[in-house]
């Protein structure tokens, strides 16, 4: 009875817990805007709301008058913005040394703290400026400076990921870079459905939902995307050129067993130092497949099966066994 009660207060404590709530609850705003599968890619028959004849014609003016000068002001903004980045990161202007880790990163990073910003600000604006039933939402002119300003912020996007494409040459490729390749493909195609919710005068609510129907399907992708091998292919690959001499080979094996095949042309690398780490981490490797995969069915895995296969072929050796410490007993 005591172990029974002890379970439940424990199963509540951890229902209790305020990060779980959190994530229910986001997972159900999830789920349902995915499970309203009917309204994803078309309305409801019924015609979406026109200008009421009711409303305020001074009223309607001045947001149209409020809405058009703030999109010519962020047009004009972001306009020279994007010169400066198409001067420097399109054009070959100078650029922070390759060896200055330091303000190199800084440099790559400067996009993205920017880009969040970008989404952000326009999300709101224009979700604010063209909502059904105002004066800017059916007139041509205000769409079309809604439209160049989202042309520039997909300009920002292509810049952010120039920025990180410099950062992965010089200093390789890691899993965050991978997934900052995503994210900036998750945001392109967020602006691109934003500029069809103002072209086709679509309701705020279908514009979630396929921004949700996006969001799930990158994180499906990432769910069966080889990121580890991918990550060690690319940096061995420009290892083996010549293309990059920054190798953080801790790093590469740290990451999972399916990036193994990939990191083993280091132990033919022209370093002797990088070569005897290479091999010493193999060696520790193979042993830890082997004892997962001789654990039984249970930890068999595919995955497991390849990677010991390749280590086997490429001569990689069992690690040498610790030698077994001698236990006395005293007895007194």
């Amino acid at each position: 009875t005591v172990q029974i009660l002890s379970r439940i207060s424990d199963w509540l404590g951890v229902l209790a817990s305020p990060a779980r709530w959190g994530f229910w609850i986001l997972a159900a705003a999830g789920a349902g805007a995915l499970l309203s599968a009917r309204s994803l890619f078309r309305l409801s028959p019924e015609a979406p709301p026109r200008l009421s004849s009711d409303a305020n014609p001074e009223t309607l003016a001045r947001g149209k008058r409020v809405a058009d000068l703030s999109l010519v002001l962020l047009n004009l903004l972001f306009l020279f913005h994007n010169v400066t980045d198409i001067a420097y990161l399109w054009m070959g202007r100078s650029l922070p040394a390759g060896d200055n880790y330091p303000e190199f990163s800084h440099f790559a990073r400067e996009g993205s703290y920017l880009l969040m910003f970008v989404v952000a600000l326009a999300a709101v604006v224009l979700c604010l400026f063209f909502r059904l039933g105002t004066a800017q939402a059916s007139s041509p002119a205000s769409r079309r400076l809604a439209l160049a300003w989202i042309a520039q912020n997909l300009l920002v996007t292509a810049s952010a990921g120039r920025r990180l494409a410099f950062h992965v040459e010089a200093f390789g490729l890691s899993r965050l870079r991978v997934y900052s390749w995503l994210w900036l493909a998750l945001v392109s195609v967020g602006f691109l459905l934003l500029a069809a919710k103002i072209l086709r005068e679509q309701p705020f609510r279908l514009l979630v939902r396929r921004n949700a129907l996006a969001a799930a399907a990158t994180l499906y992708l990432c769910a069966f995307l080889p990121v580890d091998a991918l990550t060690a292919a690319w940096n061995v690959d420009l290892r083996m050129h010549g293309a990059s001499a920054v190798l953080d080979d801790d790093y590469l094996w740290s990451l999972d067993d399916q990036a193994v095949p990939f990191l083993l042309p280091l132990r033919h690398d022209t370093d002797p130092e990088v070569r005897r780490r290479a091999e010493e981490a193999a060696r520790t490797r193979r042993g830890e497949i082997e004892a997962r995969l001789a654990g039984g069915w249970r930890s068999w895995t595919l995955t497991g099966q390849w990677v010991q296969r390749s280590l086997k072929e490429d001569g990689v050796r069992m690690p040498a066994p610790e030698p077994a410490s001698e236990s006395r007993e005293i007895r007194r």
